[in-house]
């Protein structure tokens, strides 16, 4: 590329390595009415009633596991007779309405799948219908878009139409996408590309009206018949491992919004090794039924309309989406900065605004000035008021209200056994890092405190215990809520069974008025400071969070990981409770980012179950040791973005009140909006139906089975490590270093030794043409022409031709280059990847932690790193033909149309002059695709074509290279 090109784009990454992703420190969220834009769920008074935490049970599976709301998740009725040898689904797509919470003034609205295959009257069931299939048996499925058409169709969610996708198709003019479009993708499928579900395989409900009524890539299975209008049919090949997978929304341009409306459900693959496992006890069983393979919990987090949505917190609202105790969704994109405000900086902020910061470095004056663009400006407003466009998609939406399997924080009874869990991370973009403790209570009751402010340094000066109550066998915690203030902690002692003195640890400030001392809520986790402490764990945070950091001595029972979303792990991964750490070496490339390097000092440890959005996690929690009545918390203190956390996105009991720049206001005991605490499990004699107790646990006898397990159900690694099982394993550990563009290994039954060239991909975040925070997937280039010499990463389009692009079987070496602050979950269809290591800018090396270890398709991006990944790009067998991919480039427009193509060729990163790119027809090969799971970025062009195939695709870029 031209230098003047390459300092632009260089100086936009070094630029934005220094602004916070989505982050302003310095403000609140949601504003006065009028001013800012940003809705918080009910917290009481105006806003409606608070939702209290684990006053509903979670759903179980099928009607005998409904809740106290009628909740629960059905498992779809396979016809195993229709089609010999496969398992038969009809599945429905649909609005419905359920009650979530005992506290929501009504049943909220939702769309999602339906199993119309039992006979009976559709009944909608939030996260179903879960399937449940058999390695190597094929599922086939007729899918029927049951929804309105026309108006009646739209999403019950603002729809941005700036989106491609979304807005205009090719014929111009005033008819758009419509938003009753649905296509389905089964995450983590080894299936065939017809059936993957890829952003352009949408279709529309039959009697639906327009030209627009399938995507470019629509395709039914060739052996099945016809399904008609407003139908699809889909193969599943399931000639994979065991795994937990869920099927959900991947139309073009409304992803993000249909899989928050509901559209996702889960789908499960059993095979023989793991029910072998099953049946000798070695993992527990519940029981067996369904729930022979563990118990489901599905996280997301969701905000609901408050009663003042229109009034106060959001005037922009539109209550046509929803209304009190309905679904609700961030749609104006709030600038951080600010033209009229002397500081320069909006109070309300959210993201960065492309034109009002600094677009480049200065170049030197031999080199010409390069052009800046302008951005364009959004439908109905102007360049300098983005806020005025109503439907705006916004780089992240990170809610404030915690929900498990459709319920918003459930409880669950468990007996004091060994239970397995198939935990998903289903959030449309917040991480988790899982964690259990004991609740606050410290086993007793009764105990009582008031607390005195001194008014003139609006610090707390005293609490005095009003009552020591009884029952009590560890120190209860204690919560300091309300006064105005934020920030005091105090620590119990006991004696005797009875609390006997309280000591503050931190006195707090800002209080104009005593505020309330709560002493062991059944609700909450203790908490402690974040300080150095003699008698806390080494790995205890130390750097004064707010809020503190859960009590080390209240730790519950360790969660034992087998597997991830790739099946089950080469070895056991033993998680203690872990807060959050972050790498603090002021000498560090990666300095701020979440701690991993694990894999290289087992004892530095950073997380304890880290899951990115699509995320999955196979754990067993051993309750044996927690005493009957005790209750255990689920507890979650990942930062919201990671990891440049933002407190505005940090709800917790006694978070400091935001409410005067728009924030949400204090949390109080018991009740939300809360992002930590997200579930409880309470410790019984004898658990209800139908959670029935397993077989006895031995955990020994389970780090002996798996990775003889692993051995004979996955597949061997491409590059062979120090710990994989012994005939897996390499004698020493094959790794990449940061400047390497390829790697020499030894593999598992081969004569010498193999190199694999690294493909050079960058994860690159800047600015869309509208002046929106976005994130791009593209590739990096190096030029040995600048002085000095550098790489630099250039982002691509989801429009631009195909780059990664496989034959069938072949293996690639990935190197993916993180220009930007923000962690990334990117999920790869089609292929399982290895991770080899990841590598800082600083050159250190960084082996995948523990748990993920093995295959994997949701993989954690991180700033400032290199990962290395390597994949193999098979293909299913099928019992049919299957067609190449062929479509427009841009199907949103049309042929011969110019607009949208980056025109810069990835392997030089000079411009493509001689044949620019034009929207022509393309042949994808088997067409696949990579993105980010945040779904907020995914929606706004972070992904690529993935094709596989056995010779170049016309269209492909290789070919442009050749002329370039």
């Amino acid at each position: 590329m031209k230098r003047s090109k390459f300092l632009l784009l260089m100086g936009s990454v070094l630029m934005l390595a220094s602004l916070p992703w989505g982050t302003n420190l310095a403000f609140g969220n949601a504003g006065p009415a009028g001013v800012t834009f940003y809705a918080n769920s009910p917290s009481g008074g105006s806003s409606g009633t608070a939702l209290r935490k684990f006053v509903d049970s979670l759903p179980g599976l099928t009607p005998a596991g409904a809740n106290n709301l009628g909740q629960y998740i059905p498992v779809a009725v396979a016809d195993t007779t229709t089609y010999l040898g496969s398992d038969y689904y009809q599945i429905g797509i649909m609005d419905y309405t359920k009650q979530v919470h005992t506290d929501l003034p009504k049943a909220t609205k939702f769309r999602g799948y339906v199993d119309l295959g039992t006979g009976s009257p559709p009944a909608p069931h939030y996260l179903g219908p879960l399937i449940v299939a058999e390695r190597d048996r094929p599922v086939r499925l007729k899918v029927t878009n049951q929804l309105g058409t026309g108006t009646a169709g739209n999403l019950p969610l603002p729809v941005d139409t700036t989106l491609n996708g979304a807005g205009s198709g090719p014929l111009g003019g005033s008819e758009y996408y419509t938003q009753n479009r649905t296509s389905i993708h089964n995450h983590g499928a080894f299936t065939p590309w017809i059936s993957d579900g890829t952003p352009h395989q949408w279709f529309t409900p039959a009697g639906e009206g327009g030209n627009y009524l399938k995507g470019a890539s629509f395709q039914n299975v060739p052996d099945m018949p016809p399904p008609g209008d407003g139908s699809q049919t889909l193969y599943y090949t399931n000639q994979q491992s065991g795994r937990l997978m869920f099927y959900h929304e991947h139309a073009v341009g409304i992803t993000r919004l249909g899989v928050y409306a509901g559209l996702a459900a889960g789908y499960l693959i059993h095979d023989p090794v793991e029910d072998n496992l099953i049946a000798t006890g070695v993992i527990p069983n519940q029981g067996g039924g369904v729930y022979n393979w563990g118990i489901p919990l599905i996280i997301q987090d969701k905000t609901f309309v408050p009663q003042d949505v229109t009034t106060v917190q959001d005037t922009k609202w539109n209550t046509a989406w929803g209304t009190y105790g309905d679904l609700y969704f961030p749609h104006i994109y709030e600038p951080n900065q600010s033209l009229t405000d002397p500081s320069g900086m909006n109070p309300y902020g959210r993201w960065d605004f492309g034109p009002w910061v600094q677009p480049n470095i200065l170049a030197p004056v031999e080199v010409p000035a390069p052009t800046i663009n302008a951005a364009l400006p959004l439908p109905g407003t102007d360049v300098d008021h983005p806020e005025n466009y109503l439907t705006s998609v916004t780089p992240e939406s990170f809610m404030d209200v915690m929900m498990v399997n459709g319920t918003v924080y459930p409880y669950l009874n468990v007996e004091p056994k060994a239970y397995r869990f198939r935990i998903l991370n289903a959030c449309n973009d917040r991480f988790v890092n899982l964690q259990l403790y004991l609740d606050a209570s410290g086993g007793g009751t009764g105990a009582t405190a008031t607390a005195i402010v001194n008014l003139t340094s609006g610090s707390i000066s005293s609490i005095g215990l009003t009552n020591g109550g009884s029952g009590y066998v560890r120190a209860p915690g204690i919560n300091i809520t309300g006064g105005g203030g934020f920030g005091a902690m105090a620590t119990a002692s006991i004696s005797g069974g009875a609390v006997s003195g309280i000591t503050i640890t931190n006195p707090g400030s800002g209080y104009t008025s005593d505020p309330t001392v709560t002493i062991g809520a059944t609700t909450e986790v203790s908490m402690v400071q974040a300080a150095p402490n003699g008698f806390y764990p080494a790995t205890w945070p130390k750097d004064g969070r707010d809020g503190g950091v859960p009590d080390p001595a209240t730790a519950g029972p360790k969660f034992i990981q087998i597997g991830t979303e790739g099946g089950i792990l080469p070895a056991v991964a033993v998680r203690d409770n872990q807060p959050i750490n972050y790498d603090y070496d002021r000498g560090s490339a990666t300095f701020g980012n979440v701690q991993n390097i694990e894999g290289v000092d087992p004892a530095i440890k950073g997380v304890t179950v880290f899951l990115g959005a699509a995320e999955r996690a196979d754990v067993i929690v051993d309750f044996s040791g927690v005493p009957s009545g005790t209750n255990v918390i689920l507890y979650n203190d990942a930062p919201a973005p990671v990891p440049g956390f933002q407190p505005r996105y940090d709800y917790y009991t006694g978070n400091p009140d935001l409410t005067s720049t728009g924030g949400a206001p204090q949390t109080q005991v018991g009740v939300g909006p809360n992002t930590r605490t997200i579930m409880q499990f309470r410790v019984m004699a004898t658990p209800p139906a139908p959670f029935i107790p397993g077989s006895s646990f031995n955990l020994a006898t389970l780090e002996t089975a798996l990775p003889n397990a692993y051995v004979a159900s996955q597949p061997p690694p491409i590059v062979p490590q120090t710990y994989y099982p012994p005939a897996y394993a390499s004698a020493v550990d094959q790794h990449c270093r940061i400047n390497d563009t390829a790697l020499t290994y030894t593999g598992l039954g081969l004569a010498g030794t193999q190199t694999l060239q690294a493909e050079q991909k960058a994860i690159v975040e800047l600015f869309e043409p509208y002046g929106r925070m976005n994130a791009t997937l593209g590739y990096e280039v190096f030029d040995p022409t600048a002085n000095p010499a550098r790489s630099n990463g250039i982002g691509f389009a989801y429009i631009d031709p195909p780059v990664e692009i496989f034959q069938r079987g072949q293996i690639q070496l990935w190197k993916i280059t993180h220009n930007g602050v923000d962690t990334h979950p990117v999920h790869i269809h089609l292929n399982n990847a290895q991770i080899i290591n990841r590598v800082g800018w600083d050159g250190v090396i960084k082996p995948p932690e523990p748990y993920e270890r093995g295959w994997k398709e949701t993989i954690r991006m991180n700033p400032l790193e290199s990962i290395f990944i390597a994949q193999k790009a098979d293909l299913p067998v099928t019992p049919f033909a299957v067609p190449d991919s062929i479509r427009p480039l841009n199907p949103s427009k049309p042929l011969g149309d110019t607009s949208g193509f980056t025109n810069i060729n990835p392997k030089t990163g000079q411009p493509i002059t001689t044949t620019p790119t034009v929207n022509v027809m393309t042949n994808f090969g088997h067409e696949y695709v990579w993105h980010c799971h945040i779904l907020g970025h995914e929606e706004n062009d972070m992904m690529r074509p993935l094709k596989v195939t056995g010779i170049i695709p016309v269209g492909s870029l290789d070919l442009l290279f050749l002329l370039d």
